[in-house]
């Protein structure tokens, strides 16, 4: 079927095939492409984007999951624990800092140690893109290598 466009109207192409409005939100928002251990107390945290530094570098916005049942160490959940306001990581144990110029690496570094041999997942939320404030959902994805076992 042909379909013309009139001047002055604005489209919007609606497919089911198209993301939800949750997924087009995320567009425009930092989501964590890997998390890597650096060192035995540090993760480096890369971003598709350049975050906003105040958002970023709070460290209530990150959960770290562990595959344990019960966190220990330096995990904020356990592996059948979803993150909330209550469960975040926590500015005595933990901190965010950035990591060059681009603001699209930050490591975060913790107190301890990382436990060796126990798989983390690290779940940033509520990181804005630079310039940008107000984002209240979560910066990764299914795609994100967000996990790794620490050694």
């Amino acid at each position: 079927m042909n379909r013309q466009q009139i001047s002055g109207i604005t489209y919007r192409v609606n497919s089911t095939t198209d993301t939800n409005l949750r997924d087009q939100e995320r567009v425009s928002v930092p989501i964590l492409l890997e998390a890597k251990q650096l060192d035995t107390n540090k993760i480096e945290l890369i971003f598709d984007r350049p975050v906003d530094l105040k958002s970023a570098t709070n460290i209530s916005h990150y959960w770290l999951q562990s595959n344990e049942q019960i966190p220990t160490g330096v995990a904020s959940l356990g592996i059948n624990e979803e993150p909330n306001l209550t469960n975040s990581l926590k500015p005595k144990f933990a901190w965010v800092q950035s990591f060059n110029f681009t603001k699209t690496i930050l490591v975060l570094i913790f107190k301890r140690r990382l436990t060796t041999c126990v798989q983390y997942r690290v779940l940033p939320w509520f990181i804005n893109t630079d310039g940008k404030y107000g984002y209240n959902g979560p910066n990764y994805s299914d795609l994100s290598k967000n996990t790794f076992i620490a050694r």
